[in-house]
Formats: C-alpha cells, sequence, structure tokens
C-alpha cells in the first residue's frame, strides 16, 4: 500500500447523474485528467438563510475524514455568513430539494452512473458535479472521492470556490475532476533543539515561549491538510531519542512528548493526514551524540531506542530511517554498507510494534556521513552507495519507499532558484523507481535554516516540480522551521505537487484570496519582502511601504478558506513586523550610502570626527540633518527586539542542552542584510541581552 495513500474502504452511496462530461473522457491521453467549467450558480445563502443541505453518505472507514472536511466548510459559512448549512447522513436520497451530497467509493450497480464522470480516475482524484434533482425540483451538486480522502479534496474544492456577495453565498462550479500529479505530498515541521523560534513550536524546553495548545495543533493540523498535504513529518529529535526515555526514573519529559504527539497523530488521522515520524538513525541526546554501530553497546542502544519509539508512537504511519546531518559515522570501520545494515536490522526489530512504512532517506551526497565525511564525498562514492542499495533491494519490505535527492548544490538555493545538481542522481531514481516509490528530499527547496525570515520560493518551487515530474518521482517534501511564517511556501509546494503547470501569477492569486479573502494582497507583499539586500535600497524601500500599505488594509476573514494557523490576520501582522522593520532599515540604508557618498567616511564616528573639522557649505549641512534623523534610531535595539521576538525561547531557557549558540550570529545577519553594521560600528554581538 502507497504510504500516503488514504485508508481504503469502499462506501456506497446511491446518486443519480445526468449524462454529461463528454469533455472529460478527451482527457484521458494525459497522465492527470484535469476538467473544470463554471456554470450556473448553486446558492448555498441566501439573503443570511442557508438554502441547501448537506447529505453525507459516507461511512464506515475514512468517514472522520469526510465529515471533518464537512466541518471545515460549515465553520467557514458560519463564522463568513453566519450560516450552517444542516447536515443529513444516509445512504438515501430524496427526490427533490436542493442538496449537495457528498459520496466516496464505487456506486450500487443499477444507478445511472456516466463512465465519463469517473473513469480511469486515481484513488485521490474527485468530481464535482451539478445536476437536477431526480424529481426535476431542485438541484444536486454531487461531491464525489474515489476514497474518502479524494471526497475531503473535492469538499476542498467546493470551500475554495465559495463566493460571498453581500447576503449571499455560492458556487459557481458546475464541473471539476481533478487528482494530483504526485501523490505522496509530505508537509515536513522541523522543531529541533537549534531550531525553535516564535513562528514555530517550542516542545523541548520547559518555558512558555511559543508552546502550543492542543486547539492550536488542531488549527495548525486543519492548515497542512486544506493545503491538501497527505502527510505530517516531524522530527523526533535528539533530546527524546534518547538514553534517558528508556529510564523511567528520568523519562518523564520523554513519555509527557509522547504522549502529546500521539494525541496529534490521531487527530492527524481524522484530517485525512498519515503522520511519519523521522529520526537521525544513531544520533542520541539534547547534545548529539553519534552512536557506532560497530561498538556492541552503543549498536545495541541504538536498536533499543528504535524499538522504544516505535512502541511509544505505535500510531504513527510511517517511519523515516535518516542517515545523517546530524548523524551518520566514519568511525572503526562504518561505511554506507553499515547504514544500509542498520536499517535492515531497525525494521526487523521494530516489526512487532506496528505495520509501519519505512522510508529509506539517503540525504545529501548518499548516505550522508557513513564511511567518509560528508564533506568529502564525491559522484563516485555515491555510485558505489547507490549500486549496493539497488544490489540489497530485494532485502526491504515490498512496502519501502526511498528519498532521492536530485543532490542540488545547497549552497545556491538561497536566492530561490534552483540550480545544476552537483551531481546527477537521475540514474538511481530511474532504477528503484522501476519498482518502488521514490521521493525527493531537496530540504532548502522552500525555505532555509540560516534565519528567521520570510522567504519567496515560488518560482523556484514550480520548477523543480517540472523537472521532478519528468525524473518520475512519486512526490517529496516541503520543509519548514517556520510553519507561522513562510505559510505561502507551504501553500504553493502544495500546490506544484498538485499540479505543476500553475503559473507563479495562478499561485499568488489563489493564496491571496484564499488566505486574506483579496487575491492582490500576497502580489503586493511577495516576492519582495524576501529581497533584502538584492535589491537597491531606493527600489526596495518603495516596495517596503506599499508592501506595509497592503497589509495595514488586510482584513482577512476568520477562518479564512486555508485556515491559517493561528488565523491569517495575525499571520499579516507576522509579515507586517517584517516589512515595517525593513522599510526602516532601507530608509536608513539610502541615508547612509548618502553620507558616505558625501563625506567619503565608512563610519560614523569617522563622519562625526569629519564634520568637527570641515567648513560649513551644503554638504556638511546635509550630512547633519542626515545624522540628527538618526536620533531614535537604535540598529542594537532593532537586533535585540528581533532576537527576543524570534529566539526568545534561548533568553529564557536554561542548562547545558540549550542549544542557543547560533542565535547570535543569526540575529546579526538579519540586520547584516542591508549593509549598515559596520557604518555603526555594531558588533556581532549586538543583540544579545
Amino acid at each position: 500500500m502507497s504510504i500516503h495513500e488514504s485508508r481504503r474502504g469502499v462506501c456506497w452511496f446511491a446518486v443519480v447523474v445526468l449524462t454529461v462530461l463528454t469533455a472529460s473522457a478527451a482527457l484521458g491521453e494525459q497522465d492527470t485528467p484535469r476538467d473544470s467549467r463554471h456554470g450556473e450558480r448553486f446558492s448555498l445563502v441566501q439573503n443570511s438563510q442557508g438554502v441547501c443541505r448537506i447529505l453525507n453518505t459516507v461511512s464506515n472507514e475514512g468517514s472522520e475524514v469526510v465529515s471533518s472536511a464537512i466541518g471545515q466548510l460549515n465553520r467557514y459559512l458560519s463564522a463568513n455568513c453566519g450560516v450552517e448549512l444542516p447536515v443529513q447522513s444516509s445512504a438515501q436520497l430524496l427526490a427533490s430539494g436542493d442538496w449537495i451530497v457528498v459520496a466516496a467509493g464505487a456506486a450500487p450497480t443499477g444507478l445511472p452512473i456516466t463512465a465519463a464522470l469517473t473513469d480511469g480516475i486515481g484513488g485521490q482524484g474527485f468530481v464535482v458535479q451539478q445536476m437536477a434533482a431526480p424529481s426535476g425540483h431542485g438541484r444536486w451538486l454531487v461531491v464525489w472521492g474515489k476514497t474518502p480522502l479524494g471526497c475531503r479534496y473535492g469538499l476542498i474544492e467546493l470551500l475554495r470556490s465559495i463566493e460571498i456577495t453581500g447576503k449571499d453565498c455560492f458556487t459557481g462550479l458546475e464541473h471539476v475532476r481533478d487528482e494530483p500529479v504526485f501523490p505522496q505530498r509530505i508537509y515536513y515541521h522541523n522543531f529541533g533543539e537549534h531550531l525553535v523560534n516564535g513562528f514555530s513550536v517550542n516542545m523541548l524546553y520547559d518555558v512558555p515561549f511559543a508552546q502550543w495548545t492542543r486547539a492550536e495543533w488542531r488549527s495548525y493540523l486543519e492548515m497542512i491538510a486544506a493545503m491538501r498535504y497527505t502527510t505530517f513529518e516531524f522530527w523526533l529529535s535528539p533530546t527524546f531519542f534518547s538514553s534517558r526515555s528508556l529510564d523511567p526514573a528520568q523519562s518523564a519529559q520523554s513519555d509527557t512528548y509522547a504522549e502529546a504527539m500521539r494525541w496529534i497523530v490521531d487527530q492527524a488521522h481524522e484530517l485525512g493526514l498519515k503522520v511519519e515520524v523521522l529520526i537521525c538513525v544513531n544520533t542520541t541526546e539534547p547534545t548529539w551524540i553519534y552512536l557506532c554501530p560497530k561498538l556492541p553497546e552503543e549498536h545495541r542502544r541504538i536498536l533499543d531506542l528504535w524499538s522504544h519509539w516505535t512502541k511509544k508512537l505505535s500510531n504513527a504511519d510511517v517511519f523515516c530511517i535518516f542517515p545523517g546531518d546530524v548523524g551518520g559515522c566514519h568511525r572503526n570501520g562504518c561505511t554506507h554498507e553499515t547504514f544500509i545494515d542498520l536499517c535492515l536490522e531497525i525494521i526487523a526489530a521494530t516489526q512487532p510494534n506496528g505495520a509501519f512504512t519505512f522510508e529509506v532517506s539517503s540525504w545529501g551526497p548518499p548516505f550522508f556521513d557513513w564511511g567518509v565525511p560528508a564533506a568529502e564525498a564525491t559522484s563516485e562514492r555515491a555510485k558505489a552507495a547507490f549500486a549496493c542499495l539497488l544490489k540489497r533491494l530485494p532485502e526491504f519490505p515490498n512496502t519501502a519507499v526511498y528519498s532521492v535527492n536530485m543532490n542540488r548544490d545547497i549552497n545556491t538555493l538561497f536566492s530561490g532558484a534552483p540550480r545544476a545538481p552537483q551531481y546527477s542522481n537521475r540514474e538511481i531514481v530511474d532504477e528503484l523507481r522501476k519498482s518502488v516509490p521514490v521521493l525527493t528530499w531537496d530540504y532548502y527547496l522552500s525555505e532555509r535554516e540560516e534565519a528567521v525570515m520570510p522567504h519567496y520560493r515560488v518560482p523556484a518551487v514550480l520548477q523543480a516540480r517540472k523537472e521532478e515530474r519528468t525524473w518520475g518521482y512519486s512526490g517529496g517534501i516541503n520543509y519548514t522551521m517556520t510553519p507561522r511564517l513562510n505559510i505561502l511556501n507551504a501553500f504553493a509546494a502544495a500546490e506544484a505537487y498538485w499540479n505543476p503547470e500553475q503559473t507563479e501569477a495562478d499561485v499568488l492569486r489563489k493564496f491571496s484570496g484564499y488566505a486574506f479573502g483579496d487575491p492582490d494582497v500576497a502580489g503586493k507583499v511577495f516576492p519582495y519582502v524576501a529581497m533584502a539586500g538584492e535589491l537597491d535600497s531606493k527600489t526596495f524601500h518603495e516596495r517596503m511601504r506599499a508592501a506595509c500599505e497592503a497589509l495595514r488594509s488586510t482584513r482577512a476573514p476568520e477562518p479564512c478558506k486555508l485556515f491559517v494557523t493561528p488565523n491569517a490576520n495575525h499571520y499579516a501582522q507576522s509579515l507586517l513586523y517584517y516589512t515595517t522593520t525593513y522599510e526602516r532599515l532601507s530608509a536608513v540604508a539610502m541615508e547612509v550610502q548618502e553620507v558616505v557618498s558625501l563625506t567619503g567616511k565608512k563610519k560614523l564616528s569617522e563622519v562625526k570626527n569629519w564634520l568637527a573639522s570641515a567648513p560649513k557649505n551644503a554638504a556638511t549641512d546635509r550630512v547633519k540633518a542626515l545624522i540628527a534623523g538618526w536620533g531614535n534610531f537604535d540598529l542594537a535595539a532593532v537586533t535585540r527586539d528581533y532576537r527576543s521576538r524570534v529566539y526568545g525561547v534561548y533568553d529564557l531557557a536554561s542548562g547545558p542542552n540549550v542549544r542557543g549558540e547560533f542565535v547570535a550570529g543569526h540575529s546579526q545577519a538579519f540586520i547584516g542584510q542591508f549593509g549598515i553594521t559596520a557604518f555603526f560600528d555594531t558588533n556581532a554581538e549586538a543583540g544579545a541581552s
């Protein structure tokens, strides 16, 4: 079974369908049949009164996946129209009236369902179709999915199409047939020891900073599901993958964590999401100790930890065996073959704990840091490692999947544009995908670790997805460490996995409409907010001023169609923090450039000395005026504000296991984008509290 496919289950339903969709039959030659047509309005609300009802015919296995989507639809209507549509659960249809008919699976024999409606559609595919009620009195809007998950995606399509005009709410969808190009779409949230920040969750340190309630976790998962990801993935960080978790006298923190994550897994399942747990295969303890499988005691501890955590998280669906960074071993004769041996041992040792799917990841140079230091890896070594994997592939379960990067040079991805790979892994992908699913794991495509700020990767993601499609990948990840900030990139990654033929403008307008209720907001804010240091200061300043105006005027619906967490207006305020800060810093950068040009001095202290002896003239008057304007500008204070807002957890938490050693550098780098740090004589520790 595919690791990210919806739970199977045939849900019988009764739907009468008119003879339609001759156009959809012509799409059979495409990889993914698509068809969309707008026409007659189907009203949900008129004059603030609900005018249709929902009939949910889906029952048995997977029914919660559909009912939770119906619940989200009604929450949106209730909040934004003041109306919830009555829901009736039954396999029996009424002959008349206006209904949204929700169905999944195969239809009973004898009902006149046209082959053109459903033939050839995949497990995540859906159809939305308007038709007359059988009696001729009323209209139906049928939302049908091949599986409950497909049905859920149909309901998401319906929600996205809703228009509100005055006291009326309607959809113009007349017919849609759609399904994703990439069946496995993973949202990977890394909240590791060194990556906790104000736009993520803190599950590691016993301070209130960035901790989430269960309601916030539920809202977050609803956002991921609304973006149509199939899988939520998280890193079981070494703080918990630790010998302390094996000792009842020291395991209180890890037990609390395990209980929380089990609850999160159950919530994800209700929303149609699988859950994947990524574990760095041999990395333990908050201080990141790399155990060596060649040493018997350490080898035993690796297997004990894997057995323990697959029991603790037995309701998870997938475990990713991750080779390194952090992790790996090239001591005591360890090689890439040692990693493959260890993967097979882990799979065998954990078999009693659940029917898990295992993802075997190569990451970076395969297998990262095994046999040779990662920095010394070569294309020849990569070929040897993959040849070994291919030879031993029959030893792995036939349910296993593999993640293989194109192996892009991650250092060239910071601009957001994919570049040529250091060396191509195309050959191994071609070989693997003959028999098993292959995923990408291009970690830096959507976001980078080095600083917490808005990144704009829409063009890069669309370009990469098109290339990945030609390689035959089954899907891959969207990486984030800032799930409450880089929301656009997460949406873009999901959309590009669904249909990589969309344009940048398509994605921006969709996101802006679904999140902010205005299709034009995102285009005024992105990509410019991510171009600090790339544009000249004057142009960047003008862009930030326009972005601030757009964000200040935004009044997003709550909830919005993407169920942005905690809500879209909070998200707009987070973006506004950056645009206003950037507007001010770019204004100062322009002024600094002018002062340097007028004085020939590159430091404020030197400028002040120059003023003391320079004759009075227009240049000295202008310089004095600019310096006077900086009276309320404190670059160190801006840095401290960024550090406190983003990395405050590391100032509140204490102890030897707090991994905050990168914070000062990241905080300085945030200001350093504007090239004014040296002018104001601000050193690397200016942001320290």
